[in-house]
């Protein structure tokens, strides 16, 4: 439970813009609601913009399933949002590494849906004593719960973790436009995980609708994976998955959006699929040394992942 007279407390609040979802340990909610009188949309669930990004926040301890109010909420105001970085927080994980709580299954089949929708880069949670990183269909669901108390021991074979780790850390997010870089670091500074997601500005294809997929791009439900080696020095591995068959544009193109290579452009059946790129252009040249966006376009839905390459 919040407590304003834990040693510390009331000299952070006052230093740090301090955005918090309530949490089980806050019980009826009396505390969090009296010290935290956030502008709420609805019991405890509003959300805010910070530059570029807009962070919704979700009450998972006021009806947050089909048919509630908050569910309506929550899809407006993704919908309505013109930040092309978009954000979700809670308590209760959808994807997470176990330790004695179970994944939120009204986050995996309710709000999942809603972040691929409409392009939520990062779903934010607590709840689990540790840090977890599980990608879905592209949406980064980070458990950051290792901010002071005992610590519990994460399973690394739950269902889509990717990476899993008993420390207590932070995590700092960096924003340049169209990229943004993601770390989970310890007190001392060692890196326990790290991430790129890249939204590229560009229009690719015929019929496309740029604004739409700028909201997409770098998060979509492709879940695009750069899968060996990354940096490169030779050849890269790109691997996806496709629910039905689908007309299938995998590219290559520079941060500036220059179009490098076309890997792909068919019709491709349902399943997985790895595919290479080499480091050479539609020409056949070796491209120089530096950073790559590997785009895939399929079923009306864009993702995007980003390489370096290293000559």
């Amino acid at each position: 439970m919040f407590d304003p007279d834990y040693p510390g407390i009331r000299s952070m609040l006052a230093q740090l813009p301090y955005q918090v979802a309530m949490g089980n340990h806050e019980e009826s909610g009396a505390l969090f609601s009296k010290y935290f009188p956030y502008p709420f949309a609805g019991a405890r669930y509003w959300s805010f913009d910070y530059g570029p990004a807009h962070v919704a926040i979700v009450d998972q301890y006021t009806a947050y399933g089909p048919g509630s109010p908050q569910l309506a909420w929550l899809e407006s105001d993704l919908a309505s949002t013109d930040k092309p970085w978009r954000f979700v927080s809670l308590h209760e994980p959808g994807w997470s590494a176990g330790g004695g709580h179970s994944n939120d299954s009204i986050v995996q089949n309710y709000i999942q849906p809603l972040c691929e929708d409409y392009g939520v880069a990062v779903v934010f949670a607590g709840h689990n004593h540790y840090y977890a990183r599980a990608d879905v269909n592209g949406v980064q669901h980070v458990t950051t719960g290792g901010g002071g108390a005992p610590l519990y021991a994460p399973e690394t074979t739950y269902p889509n973790v990717v990476v899993a780790e008993m420390a207590l850390h932070y995590c700092k997010i960096e924003i340049n436009r169209n990229i943004l870089t993601f770390s989970a670091l310890t007190p001392g500074g060692e890196t326990i995980d790290e991430f790129t997601l890249v939204q590229t500005p560009i229009d690719v294809g015929e019929g496309r609708d740029p604004g739409k997929d700028a909201g997409r791009a770098g998060n979509g439900a492709l879940g695009l994976r750069v899968t060996y080696p990354n940096p490169f020095n030779s050849s890269v591995r790109l691997s996806f998955s496709l629910g039905k068959p689908a007309r299938v544009l995998l590219s290559i193109f520079s941060v500036e959006g220059r179009l490098i290579r076309t890997l792909a452009e068919e019709t491709l059946g349902p399943g997985d699929h790895d595919m290479t790129w080499d480091g050479l252009d539609d020409g056949g040249l070796e491209v120089a040394s530096g950073i790559y966006v590997c785009r895939l376009d399929a079923a009306g839905r864009s993702t995007a992942s980003r390489v370096v390459l290293l000559r």
